[in-house]
């Protein structure tokens, strides 16, 4: 009798279980044994991640998602590799990477000396002969004295054609004497508004050293670039991201075409990201979207805002660099007489408070503390202005922010991306010193006081303006050591953070930036299912090792996209 109801027993307690599983959603796929590290404070670490429809179904011990394996689900075994989110790129430029070269013009790297560069426009000059303009990027702030590159360097190389090559900022160009001759710049051409023509100081001729609107007087001139140039050049850059395990983006400038190119490349099933565009407002060099254009198109873009991708972006340069003094310093350059300037008109100001009234997301470029007070003023005015109707904003870069601001961060819901991956000595940061000085030098990418201060920080790659590349994690040993990820100088620069800190701003502060932080950025139960693995655990490496970490596959919604051969 007493084993009959212990057979009863034991076949009721499977029957339960059964029904219980039964019950629970069964995953598509598992992933399994590996040491994923979830960027959530409440479950750091975890064995397996189950899947659902894209998004994450359970996280936990194997044994624990046992629970939600059925006969269907698929079981992927991670052979104990490190596992982290997909990492969120919060500022890039996946269009204007390539897309000289999709045009037909020339692109070559930034990192070239004078003697490269000028190889490399002789020999597109010469494999080009039926070409009317010689034009194309990029060259390195280091690698003519000032990070100007002049006429009369560019007439050697072509005298005859008229050539126009632009800086890895993308803020900066030279032109030759032909070039400035078509575009009627001579020693009587004022600056333009928001914008720098170089004067030799003695002579008072233009130098053809180029910056922000004054890009213009040459460019406007330039053959106009077609939709299927921008949407080769992006598909180009998409798959490098998707190598560097880059899930979700910030495109923080497109143009119409590019616009077009996104939505057709998602129709196509070419789109494995999540993505926001941010429609360029007050593009200088006149080879995006001139400003009427954009507030044109503006109420039109908004509305194409889908789930994968979102449209409701604006963004204005509030500044442009220092190298030209268009960057708002609250005290003087330490090379000049000036505060520098910014580089928006009352009427985008204007403009730009309508649109935060609207409820379209705000982004601006601001490099220096002056700027950055300028936005931040124009986000105050805007919230006493549109009280509840005004979203989080996103300030890019942030170089150099007055410590006395950063309550205002967290007053007005700004985020503060940082960005590109120059925190570290490099020729670009000898500029600084010398435009900015020693003291203010110093201050520059204060990734410890911000996250001090509790401020939301995201990180940017720029690619391709100031970078090489969007690997996201030669970013992160940069931040974290300060120092040149491949020992190009000895010594380093600025306060380090920790890993944790690094991986949780590429993480969880670009979803933040993207307004995504509920979909994205932490391997948790809900969240889309992106993740990528590693060949190495980051958080038991030398931090100077990170950059040699390679990235072995990238999962987007539970599906592999990439995967290292």
């Amino acid at each position: 009798m007493i084993h009959r109801f212990l057979l009863v027993t034991s076949f009721c307690c499977l029957l339960f279980s059964c029904f219980e599983k039964e019950a629970m959603e069964q995953a598509d796929i598992i992933y399994s044994n590996g040491k994923i590290y979830t960027v959530n404070e409440k479950q750091a670490w975890v064995e397996a991640v189950a899947v659902k429809d894209g998004k994450i179904l359970l996280v936990g011990s194997m044994a624990e998602l046992e629970a939600v394996r059925g006969d269907s689900t698929t079981v992927v075994d991670l052979e104990g590799k490190f596992v982290m989110p997909g990492i969120v790129d919060a500022h890039i430029h996946p269009m204007d990477v390539y897309i000289d070269e999709t045009s037909g013009n020339l692109l070559f790297s930034d990192q070239l000396d004078a003697e490269g560069v000028a190889a490399a426009i002789k020999k597109f000059a010469a494999d080009n002969p039926d070409k009317e303009w010689i034009h194309g990027k990029k060259y390195g702030l280091g690698t003519f004295p000032g990070g100007k590159l002049t006429k009369n360097w560019l007439d050697q190389v072509v005298p005859d054609r008229p050539t126009y090559i632009i800086d890895e900022t993308g803020h900066n160009g030279g032109a030759n004497s032909k070039a400035l001759e078509i575009a009627g710049i001579t020693a009587d051409t004022p600056n333009p508004p928001l914008g720098m023509v170089d004067k030799d100081p003695a002579t008072g001729a233009p130098t053809g050293f180029l910056s922000e609107t004054g890009m213009g007087l040459v460019g406007r001139h330039l053959p106009k670039r077609t939709k299927e140039a921008h949407k080769e050049a992006i598909a180009k850059s998409l798959k490098q991201m998707t190598a560097w395990g880059i899930t979700s983006f910030n495109d923080m400038m497109v143009n119409v075409e590019a616009t077009d190119a996104y939505f057709e490349l998602l129709e196509e099933g070419k789109l494995p990201f999540r993505t926001n565009l941010c429609l360029a407002m007050n593009e200088y060099t006149d080879q995006v979207i001139l400003t009427a254009e954009a507030r044109e198109y503006l109420p039109e873009f908004v509305k194409r805002s889908t789930e994968r991708i979102r449209t409701n972006n604006f963004k204005y340069w509030a500044d442009g660099t220092p190298l030209s003094y268009t960057s708002l310093l609250k005290e003087k350059y330490a090379d000049k007489d000036t505060h520098g300037s910014i580089t928006m008109t009352e009427d985008m100001r204007a403009d730009a408070l309508r649109f935060l009234g609207e409820g379209v997301n705000g982004h601006a470029h601001c490099i220096t503390d002056g700027s950055v007070q300028y936005i931040l003023d124009l986000i105050e005015e805007a919230h006493k202005k549109y009280p509840g109707k005004v979203g989080r904003f996103h300030i890019g870069h942030n170089f150099l922010i007055d410590p006395k601001d950063y309550p205002r961060y967290l007053e007005l819901d700004v985020v503060a991306e940082l960005g590109p991956a120059m925190w570290y000595p490099s020729p670009a940061l000898e500029l600084l010193k010398e435009k900015l000085g020693e003291e203010r030098a110093n201050q520059l990418w204060d990734f410890r006081g911000l996250m001090d201060s509790g401020i939301p920080v995201a990180w940017g790659s720029d690619w391709p303006a100031g970078t090489p590349d969007a690997n996201a994690l030669r970013g992160l040993e940069a931040m974290v050591t300060r120092a040149h990820p491949w020992g190009e100088t000895e010594d380093s620069w600025g306060t380090p953070i920790s890993v944790e800190e690094g991986l949780k701003i590429l993480t969880k502060g670009g979803a933040y930036a993207l307004q995504r932080e509920n979909e994205i950025g932490s391997i948790e139960v809900g969240k889309f299912a992106d993740m990528i693995v590693l060949d190495q655990n980051l958080l038991e490496l030398d931090p100077a090792d990170i950059s040699d970490v390679k990235v072995m596959k990238t999962i987007f919604e539970g599906i592999v996209v990439y995967e290292r051969e």
